[in-house]
């Protein structure tokens, strides 16, 4: 979960400041076509990518905490 989700929090915090200045500058500057523009795809790619890597460390970290206790048996009695 440490690498993987400070990566992937890292990455949607790019991505999301990305489509903030794109939209700041829609709305407030009057720039259109933003489709056009390769900085929209990236930082779309960017959020995507970091909600993929957060999921995939707290997934992780799941499994991890969970599958301790599967390697313990209780043995009833010695051969």
């Amino acid at each position: 979960m440490h690498l993987f989700g400070l990566l992937g929090t890292l990455s949607f915090l790019a991505g999301f400041g990305i489509a903030l200045k794109l939209a700041i500058d829609k709305y407030f500057f009057n720039i259109y076509n933003m489709t056009d523009r390769p900085l929209f795809y990236f930082g779309i790619l960017a959020m995507i990518i970091g909600t993929q890597l957060f999921v995939a460390g707290f997934l992780g970290e799941l499994i991890a905490r969970t599958s301790m206790d599967k390697n313990q048996y209780q043995v009833s009695e010695r051969i």
